[in-house]
């Protein structure tokens, strides 16, 4: 837990611009999310500045749930752009396996990202395409997509984020299982997609990816968990997590009592 805080306390003394190549339906929890930690979000879908806002970032998150060919277009020079800056950089792979060209973006950007954040089936489709996930939902338990995640680590050099009722880090040779969380997490769009942003918040605060990733991933889930003990229904749940990512982030007496 104590890393869980220095991390947070780096980001709210730091404020890290966190910049957002993302779909359109989730940007606001995305947005509410990293302030709500002390972090700082921008979003973009114009090409032309998209380089000048990862040279004013410390971190950048792409995800792919809504895309067209000027998204694409915005995803590789995002993600170039950052590898060739040495920022950290997020991907998560919403729905790729169902259609080709999402399976073709995202195993275009694998090269140039820090970390894969996917549910099993998206992680899983990366070693055979054939597979058809139902949109954002897994069809596929993470821990079945361990071994495809546990070689893509290796093989990259990436971190790995597999996401499901258990969420698996992987990192080279280090692997953790996180079972903090939430059911009602399931039950509001964006979830995932907030945790993608939090990666990368974490990630430009602590070169240690592995431990930036585990970190978030586990406070993620923690306030989740804190969020349904006081909401339960799906509206209320999501305001109640935005509420907890800010109090306990901003006042870990809340955890430890």
């Amino acid at each position: 837990m104590h890393s869980i805080y220095a991390i947070l306390g780096k980001i709210r003394e730091t404020k890290p611009l966190v910049l957002n190549i993302t779909n359109t339906v989730t940007m606001d929890l995305m947005a509410n999310g990293l302030l709500a930690i002390g972090a700082a979000p921008i979003m973009s879908s114009e090409v032309s500045e998209i380089k000048e806002l990862v040279h004013l970032s410390q971190g950048v998150n792409i995800n792919i749930g809504t895309l067209d060919k000027a998204f694409c277009k915005r995803a590789k020079v995002g993600a170039k752009e950052a590898y060739l800056q040495g920022k950290p950089c997020i991907l998560d792979p919403v729905g790729t396996g169902a259609t080709k060209i999402r399976t073709k973006l995202a195993k275009k950007l694998l090269p140039y990202v820090t970390t894969i954040k996917g549910n099993g089936s998206e992680i899983l489709s990366f070693k055979d395409t054939k597979r058809a996930p139902l949109g954002v939902e897994s069809k596929e338990p993470s821990i079945q997509a361990e071994g495809v995640g546990r070689n893509l680590s290796k093989t990259l050099n990436r971190t790995m984020i597999i996401t499901g009722k258990v969420d698996i880090i992987i990192g080279g040779d280090r692997t953790e299982y996180i079972k903090e969380g939430s059911p009602l997490m399931g039950m509001v769009t964006g979830m995932g997609c907030t945790l993608g942003a939090l990666l990368a918040a974490f990630q430009a605060v602590e070169k240690d990816r592995f431990k930036a990733s585990l970190a978030a991933t586990r406070y993620f889930g923690i306030c989740g968990a804190k969020a349904a003990e006081q909401a339960g229904s799906p509206a209320a749940f999501k305001s109640a997590l935005i509420d907890h990512l800010y109090e306990l982030s901003f006042n870990p007496k809340a955890i430890y009592g």
